[in-house]
């Protein structure tokens, strides 16, 4: 979680783990027996505890990233949320949500902390080209300079190779300010 990859990278690692246990059907004997049950419960919780962990240890650029992490970082306790649910049911067991508090407020803070420091980065804007333009030129045009950025021009557009040579009219890109 504390790792140099790419945020997005890492949550979806820990969402595919997540599925993984998920994936399991309720029906199956090795899901219905209780110790299969809680063990999965507990690997499935660390997945969304270890992409707590890896967003609120990255350094965001962008409002959009952040955002999106706080999205999928939901979504990842929506679903564990809703299996553990319907195996305590098929189980005919109580849960006592002492470890479902632990982990929903964990995902709450997490969230919270990703929405408030989206207010400061950077924010999305979107431009439709009325000429055909280098990225040289246009970096320059958008953020007042050109190698720190031309980097980050290409991989927040998904630029192909003809299209960094030149930017065709009609394109659409993606900038921050």
């Amino acid at each position: 979680a504390r790792s140099v990859a790419n945020i997005r990278d890492k949550l979806s690692a820990y969402g595919n783990l997540t599925q993984s246990i998920l994936g399991i059907d309720s029906q199956d004997t090795s899901a219905k027996t209780s110790n299969a049950f809680h063990t999965n419960d507990v690997y499935a919780s660390t997945y969304v505890t270890g992409s707590v962990v890896s967003a609120v240890n990255t350094q965001f650029e962008t409002k959009t990233e952040a955002l999106q992490a706080a999205d999928v970082i939901l979504e990842q306790l929506d679903a564990v949320v809703e299996w553990r649910d319907s195996n305590y049911e098929s189980l005919e067991q109580i849960d006592t949500g002492e470890s479902y508090q632990k982990l929903q407020q964990s995902v709450a803070l997490c969230a919270g902390f990703l929405v408030e420091i989206s207010f400061s980065l950077k924010q999305e804007r979107r431009i439709i080209l009325n000429r055909a333009r280098t990225i040289i030129d246009l970096s320059a045009e958008l953020y007042g300079e050109v190698d720190a950025q031309l980097d980050f021009l290409i991989n927040t557009n998904n630029l192909s190779g003809s299209e960094i040579l030149e930017l065709p009219k009609g394109r659409e890109i993606v900038y921050y300010i």
